[in-house]
């Protein structure tokens, strides 16, 4: 039995009523490739086309970008628990970013490529 959608009517009727697309388009542009991995509790990779984001919780504290010599990390502002996960993407402290380099850096390499990040409150 098919599922019902908008008033009793199949779902992907339903759909294209509200004048929503209910097909895969059928451009040949490439997709980008979304990757998610956690080789730890509480700290997460997000593969985006060619950038890793590195997460802490749920805050990105990294990113690697083909171009960059090293991974890009901001500074740990959030205490020793999440020192671990900024060691698994840098150990030299020395070469972690102040927030406003970071996110300077950060918003550089997401606009070569069309990309943008939206911050959630």
């Amino acid at each position: 039995m098919a599922k019902k959608g908008w008033h009793g009517q199949s779902a992907r009727h339903s759909l294209a009523a509200r004048g929503m697309k209910t097909s895969c388009p059928k451009s040949k542009q490439a997709m980008t490739l979304i990757k998610f991995s956690r080789p730890q509790p509480n700290f997460n990779i997000i593969s985006v086309g060619d950038m890793d984001f590195y997460f802490s919780y749920d805050h990105l504290i990294g990113y690697a970008a083909p171009g960059e010599s090293l991974n890009v990390v901001m500074k740990n502002r959030w205490g020793e628990i999440r020192e671990p996960h900024f060691n698994l993407i840098e150990k030299d402290k020395s070469y972690r970013l102040d927030s406003n380099i970071f996110w300077k850096k950060l918003q550089g390499e997401l606009d070569k490529r069309s990309l943008a990040i939206q911050t959630m409150t």
